[in-house]
């Protein structure tokens, strides 16, 4: 009896014990801030209790990148800080930009005021060809050649490494961009000098991130930085009747 009394105890503390455990699987497991699927916040909420919001360094946008995955790139600074609600309580908001590549674009030929009669001159030669003067601009919000752009500007030449082209966009937001050669001829035509001005370009994307429940993206929109190229590329072949270049820009 006693020994039948012992076992019927022991098997009620083992079911007890059974009930209390928490149960395994899925049901127990942590969800990482990466797996959950997030409502988008609406920051335009009537009912939202702002703290503070603005938008003024790089802009509201809304829908998702089309050219690079979250997290591609490097991080350069982040901005546009809101908060709403109580601290500690509510949403806190910000805005991360992300340099991820670098490119340079040649212009179409422009015709250059340089002209010379080989006929009528024994310096049948334009020594040299200057642009107009060019600015840094990006797509996003406001200006990029003034303030904390030309910081941006500097950090995204660095990022680019050595490209064997001098740029703007660090001190220098505007320039006038110069060819390094000129042109001769040792015929009596008359002959007119073009120009393909190049640009750095800086391509990258910036995202909007909340915290509530973890830190995750809201939207992604994608810009690009321009930078102006000190040197210029000159073209000799046109004659002064030419009314467009006869050869194709040369890839950059």
């Amino acid at each position: 009896m006693s020994s039948f009394r012992s076992s019927a105890i022991a098997t009620a503390f083992l079911a007890a014990l059974a009930v209390a455990a928490p149960a395994s699987g899925p049901a127990s497991e942590v969800v990482s801030t990466t797996q959950r699927d997030f409502v988008p916040f609406d920051e335009h909420n009537p009912a939202l209790v702002k703290r503070w919001a603005n938008w003024d360094k790089f802009g509201e946008f809304s829908g998702w990148s089309q050219k690079f995955q979250d997290g591609q790139g490097t991080y350069v600074e982040s901005g546009d800080e809101a908060r709403y609600g109580f601290l500690g309580t509510g949403e806190h908001c910000w805005t991360d930009l992300f340099w991820v590549k670098h490119r340079i674009d040649a212009a179409n030929w422009q015709r250059d005021e340089s002209s010379v009669d080989c006929g009528k001159t024994s310096n049948c030669f334009i020594q040299n060809v200057k642009s107009g003067e060019r600015c840094t601009s990006w797509d996003l919000h406001g200006s990029i050649s003034g303030g904390f752009g030309t910081d941006i500007m500097a950090k995204f030449l660095g990022y680019s490494g050595e490209i064997g082209f001098e740029a703007g966009g660090g001190a220098e937001t505007c320039l006038t961009s110069e060819s390094q050669v000129g042109c001769n001829w040792d015929d009596k035509l008359c002959h007119t000098a073009w120009r393909s001005d190049l640009t750095l370009v800086h391509e990258g994307y910036i995202r909007r991130r909340c915290d509530k429940g973890g830190d995750h993206t809201v939207w992604m929109h994608d810009y690009e930085a321009r930078a102006p190229i000190k040197e210029t590329r000159v073209g000799c072949a046109a004659l002064c009747t030419d009314m467009s270049y006869p050869d194709p820009v040369p890839s950059a």
